[in-house]
């Protein structure tokens, strides 16, 4: 095919390509009449004659258009916000989906993580903390971190002590990846943090199963006593999961009955998230084109 004038240019991944016959461009050196932007999107692009098997060695000629395409831009990351009542069954969830995702980097995210540093407080002070109410956890430090891995930014996520109900030193490095799972019981019911949710589960478990699963972990995890579990279950976490756990199943996407063993409403799940991990595109960009001037003949 012969090479015209105003034929279009390609740049892919810093080259530039004539359009007439694919023929590669080197750096146009003259005067540039005029620049602007093309009004179309990369998937309306110009079909390059490069790509249906054309030689690439001839440089442009006058009149020709140089387009710069610029990268692509990194795509958000799905964020997959679980919440339930207190051993409710949200680890196990979550630990199945990303289980389920082979083909897919999982983040994890947990809400325990960010209670606030209390160490200032003595013990008798510590024991009127409602740990249950969401103004005992660091909302802002989480919803900055979330904002970082949908930017593609690793996060240092804190580590609390329970023991000493005091966040620790060292944390935990969480890198970026394609799905970032956050599990916590007051998740979905701050505005901020399910905005920052593109798929929000309620895990639904009976409260007598919840208070014997509760029991288990913070005795042999957290160093608790049976007798201050069960006088914390019923001063704070019971009455606080009917004011805001509760309440907050209505925005949830998906309900999970009886916890992380429903295999069904899990399999459902991770459908979901694949079908938007499949049909996530990144915004088009527009292209700058630069047009060579014609040739006015010898001088």
């Amino acid at each position: 095919m012969l090479v015209g004038p105003g034929r279009t240019v390609e740049a892919r991944t810093g080259k530039r390509h004539w359009e007439g016959d694919g023929r590669a461009c080197p750096p146009f050196t003259g005067p540039r009449t005029s620049r602007y932007r093309a009004h179309r999107s990369l998937a309306a692009d110009t079909k390059s004659l490069h790509r249906r098997g054309g030689p690439d060695t001839t440089p442009p000629e006058v009149g020709d258009r140089v387009v710069d395409e610029p990268e692509l831009p990194l795509m958000k990351p799905l964020i997959i916000g679980i919440a339930g009542g207190t051993g409710s069954g949200k680890s196990t969830v979550a630990r199945n989906v990303a289980e389920a995702l082979p083909d897919a980097s999982v983040a994890f995210l947990e809400m325990d993580a960010y209670y606030r540093d209390f160490r200032h407080l003595s013990l008798d002070q510590l024991h009127l903390v409602n740990w249950d109410h969401p103004d005992a956890f660091d909302v802002e430090l989480l919803a900055e971190h979330l904002e970082a891995l949908s930017r593609g930014e690793a996060v240092e996520m804190p580590i609390y002590e329970f023991a000493s109900h005091s966040r620790s030193a060292r944390t935990r490095r969480i890198e970026p990846a394609d799905v970032v799972v956050l599990d916590g019981i007051l998740l979905l019911a701050d505005a901020g943090l399910r905005a920052l949710c593109d798929v929000k589960v309620f895990v639904d478990a009976d409260a007598d199963i919840r208070l014997v699963r509760r029991i288990r972990r913070d005795t042999a995890v957290r160093g608790r006593t049976l007798e201050s579990v069960l006088d914390q279950y019923l001063t704070t976490v019971q009455p606080m999961h009917l004011q805001f756990v509760e309440p907050s199943k209505r925005y949830a996407d998906v309900i999970v009955p009886r916890g992380g063993k429903n295999t069904v409403a899990i399999e459902m799940i991770v459908a979901k998230i694949q079908r938007r991990l499949g049909t996530r595109l990144p915004t088009p960009t527009p292209l700058s084109t630069i047009t060579v001037p014609a040739d006015t003949g010898p001088t």
